[in-house]
């Protein structure tokens, strides 16, 4: 009955998530008066929801606290809702078109045939053949295929005029990735020169693995193959800034050296983590490459284009701790925190009998 509920929403769930344990949980008394402040929300049409609700490897620190205080609500909400984008009026109207909708196998509740609701638009059209074979899938990591990176265009590459990128400001943290496209490929072109990975291995890059395992989700800068006597999978991040990350996110070496000391309690470290473990978790399903290190890349672009090339880097260790940390956050927000939004859904709709 979910199944049908959420694809009449237009809700795309991970695969594998929903089973009888979560949807048991969902009627449990505490749950229920969770969702029932979250309902409140969405009566004040001050909430919509996610039409793909994931939880960003970038929100992980945040979250790791959130789970730790066990603030289920908050990760609902992180999840599944976001903040009103849409007009009063074209909620409003999108809830009308919605009640008038007697195609799906479900109706709003008594309450909400006459009192508006945030809800998502229904599929206007009756149900398919196929939607009574939906099935929950496998809840499994993956890792997508990326864009591969040609080795040569990375070594042919020419660093870009870092005084031509200052004729606008921008944002102090992000360096000067809007106005120079080729940061990132050059933040690689920056590793690879380094030739950390030695001479009789073999590497292969790729760009923009998409990376996900339940509710975790994310997409890599690079992933780099490393194949030799000791095989890896190395993800490769690359930061920008003008300044403020320096003593954050990292801070340089006092000899003039380019290792930087990475902040192992900034919110990058712990993104890099999650990367590491949804990577690990599906070398474990297909006997892959594992991953037991990342690599940071920071830019430091100066004012007008002074010290170009400013470039650190270091490794990240996998932090074991961390890792479990992660595997248990995951299997909260498969369970309490899907649970929660189950029961919401549960006080708005209910099955046309």
């Amino acid at each position: 009955d979910y199944l049908v509920l959420l694809k009449s929403l237009r809700i795309n769930l991970p695969n594998g998530v929903l089973n009888p344990k979560v949807i048991r949980l969902s009627q449990n008394a505490g749950i229920i008066q969770k969702a029932q402040d979250i309902v409140k929300e969405l009566e004040s049409l001050k909430l919509q929801f996610n039409s793909i609700p994931r939880l960003g490897c970038r929100e992980l620190k945040n979250s790791l606290s959130l789970k730790d205080n066990g603030k289920i609500l908050e990760l609902t909400l992180m999840i599944f809702f976001e903040k009103r984008e849409d007009s009063l009026e074209a909620l409003t109207a999108q809830w009308r078109k919605n009640v008038a909708n007697t195609s799906c196998e479900f109706r709003f509740r008594d309450k909400y045939q006459t009192n508006t609701i945030s809800t998502p638009a229904m599929y206007a059209t009756t149900q398919t053949r196929s939607w009574r074979h939906l099935e929950a899938g496998d809840n499994l990591p993956n890792i997508s295929a990326g864009v591969t990176v040609n080795v040569r265009d990375i070594e042919n590459k020419d660093y870009a005029d870092e005084s031509a990128l200052w004729t606008t400001s921008s944002p102090q943290r992000f360096g000067k990735y809007f106005q120079n496209p080729g940061d990132e490929h050059e933040c690689l072109k920056y590793y690879h020169e380094l030739r950390e990975t030695g001479t009789n291995k073999r590497v292969r890059y790729t760009k923009g693995n998409k990376v996900d395992f339940g509710f975790l989700s994310g997409r890599l800068d690079f992933l780099a193959e490393v194949k030799g006597e000791k095989s890896e999978k190395m993800v490769i991040e690359c930061k920008g800034t003008t300044g403020d990350m320096v003593g954050k996110v990292f801070t340089k070496p006092k000899n003039g050296g380019r290792h930087a000391h990475l902040n192992e309690t900034h919110e990058y470290y712990y993104q890099v983590q999650a990367y590491m473990y949804i990577l690990n978790r599906a070398a474990k399903q297909t006997q892959g490459f594992t991953s037991d290190r990342a690599v940071m890349v920071i830019r430091h672009y100066h004012k007008n284009g002074q010290e170009p090339r400013d470039f650190y880097w270091n490794y990240l260790k996998k932090n074991e701790a961390i890792q479990q940390k992660i595997d248990e956050l995951r299997v909260f927000c498969e369970e309490e925190v899907l649970a929660c939004f189950l029961a919401v859904l549960n006080l708005i709709f209910q099955k046309d009998t």
